[in-house]
């Protein structure tokens, strides 16, 4: 997860290491942001097919000077199946957007050499969907 972190994490005018990001997942994975409506009564979607189309939308990162840091974890395994909840916050250097606090849920594969990240599910936290304490906890 440091990893993850690590890519999408600097200050303004510094690139993010994307190649890096890419070898951290699997060539199938899949990304998909849930996001409530204004009156958050109703949640949907958005889904990247690629790591490639998800560095689409990060291009941002690097002239906003973005932030993500891991809060606390929880990780289920068995075999060759991780489940990672990861609480994180993320800031913008510029302050161009407001900081937040949200979770991912990674699903990870390990091969027996090395660990693939297979979808990354994630949301952030609202004033009707506070994130519970136990997920606060590292």
């Amino acid at each position: 997860m440091n990893a993850y972190y690590d890519c999408i994490s600097g200050p303004i005018g510094q690139k993010r290491d994307f190649k890096r990001f890419k070898n951290l997942f699997h060539p199938s994975a899949n990304f998909t942001y849930s996001y409530w409506n204004k009156e958050q009564t109703k949640a949907s979607t958005m889904v990247f097919k690629t790591a490639d189309e998800f560095i689409e939308k990060l291009d941002y990162l690097d002239k906003k000077g973005f932030y993500e840091c891991e809060v606390a974890n929880t990780i289920n395994e068995f075999g060759s199946v991780i489940q990672v909840f990861s609480t994180y916050t993320f800031r913008a250097e510029d302050k161009s957007i407001e900081s937040k606090t949200g979770i991912t849920s990674y699903e990870i594969f390990f091969d027996g050499d090395r660990y693939w990240i297979l979808s990354m599910f994630w949301t952030i936290e609202s004033e009707r969907f506070k994130i519970p304490k136990k997920y606060l906890k590292g």
